[in-house]
């Protein structure tokens, strides 16, 4: 392990490996809030040492993905900077490349801030502000996927509306679009949100706007089936349904609370808020009451993986086996 600086850290993005190793992006508590920096940390349960770590330098690491192993590369994980930057690790090391028009400091149009990667079937998609959506496979460079949802310029600044870029938008486009989420149970079957209830459908062929039935934040998703979409956001919101049949909603903007991602274990949905973690009982959530010294708040990240359900909450990493929780303090917080 690389020798740490003296700080304390803040987790934020994460994603789970496996049932022992868990990913998450870091941000030093002692560099100002302005200051771009991350520290990328495994978490290993099987090792004698625990934690490891590399830093990326001026970036903002804003999300972060599994993409699994296929014959002709290893298991990897991705993590994407609010610049558009993207880092692929894996047991060879690290390589980096950039989507070109996102970010505000690059070196293409800077349509603006990044906020969500995610591996969809055989290929990995990122989407941000002002309606960006990106796609690569493994064949290609990161392109636009965003035709009728990308906002131009001319929108983004106020000025006259050009419409090259929403003619092939099945429905209203709102004026302004930052999307914070993208999911899909195959590629040809994919959902991106964000807020003032904002939910579009990719059908394989175009995107379509889909009816809105809140103006709430929408900020995270998860897919049980192509029937079965799950759906986060500010103020308690919680939708279900798909493109198909509509959403409804389960409940909604009458907490304090923000919901920010779901997961399903063992057939109980689980839900990651800025207050803690909550279960879905006769179809509305209920506080979990975890027993430990902490107060757990801000879970940012709640995903099942490999027979374990693991939970990244600002100061400490969870893990549930089914019938007990463990937490680990992060090793530089102790």
């Amino acid at each position: 392990m690389k020798e740490r600086a003296h700080s304390k850290v803040t987790m934020g993005a994460g994603t789970a490996i496996d049932k022992n190793m868990y990913y998450m992006a870091c941000t030093l508590d002692s560099l100002d809030r302005d200051t771009p920096f991350s520290r990328l940390f495994f978490y290993q349960d099987q090792t004698a040492q625990k934690w490891f770590h590399h830093d990326l330098n001026r970036w903002r690491v804003v999300s972060t993905c599994l993409i699994p192993e296929t014959k002709n590369s290893p298991r990897q994980v991705c993590a994407l900077s609010e610049e558009g930057e993207v880092e692929y690790y894996s047991r060879d090391g690290s390589r980096i490349d950039r989507i070109l028009d996102a970010g505000l400091s690059g070196h293409g149009q800077n349509f603006g801030y990044m906020s969500r990667i995610r591996c969809i079937g055989e290929s990995i998609y990122a989407c941000g502000y002002h309606g960006q959506i990106y796609k690569k496979d493994s064949s290609s460079n990161w392109k636009h996927f965003d035709d009728g949802i990308l906002q131009p310029h001319s929108k983004i600044f106020n000025q006259a509306p050009n419409d090259k870029h929403s003619k092939n938008l099945i429905g209203p486009v709102p004026e302004s679009i930052d999307l914070l989420d993208i999911n899909g149970s195959s590629e040809s079957e994919i959902y991106t949100i964000g807020d003032d209830g904002f939910i579009a459908y990719y059908n394989g062929i175009n995107w379509s706007t889909l009816p809105a039935v809140t103006k709430a934040c929408l900020y995270g998703m998860h897919v049980m089936s192509p029937q079965e979409i799950w759906i986060v956001g500010s103020r308690g919101t919680l939708l279900c349904g798909n493109a198909h049949t509509g959403f409804n909603v389960h409940h909604r903007k009458n907490m304090d609370c923000d919901f920010y991602s779901i997961t399903n274990y063992k057939n109980t949905f689980y839900i990651g808020a800025s207050d803690g973690i909550y279960t879905i009982i006769d179809g509305k959530p209920i506080p979990l009451d975890i027993h430990n010294a902490h107060k757990i708040r801000e879970i940012d990240t709640i995903e099942s993986k490999n027979g374990v359900l693991w939970a990244l909450a600002a100061k400490e990493l969870l893990r549930f086996d089914g019938a007990k929780w463990d937490i680990f303090e992060h090793i530089d917080n102790i």
